[in-house]
């Protein structure tokens, strides 16, 4: 199993602190009102979808594979539009 770090935006952050994403994820917010997300995940094509629901509200911190994974798939998305 890995972890994924995510950061959403101020503005999302109120919605995403009260999502429960996994039992055991964890989650604080920064002082310019972010919000840092830590879930463990074993499927990362799920943990992709719902990353991509909060698009352009989150950054993918870590790994960098599953950062890689979510860019491909905006990329993809952008060639049918």
């Amino acid at each position: 199993m890995e972890w994924a770090e995510l950061e959403f935006t101020a503005e999302q952050a109120r919605w995403v602190s009260r999502e429960v994403w996994h039992q055991n994820q964890k989650g604080r917010f920064q002082d310019d009102g972010t919000y840092r997300l830590q879930v463990p995940f074993s499927n990362p094509t799920e943990l992709t979808m719902d990353i991509l629901r909060h698009v352009p509200a989150v950054k993918v911190i870590e790994p960098a594979s599953l950062r890689e994974r979510v860019r491909q798939q905006l990329e993809r998305g952008m060639q049918n539009i």
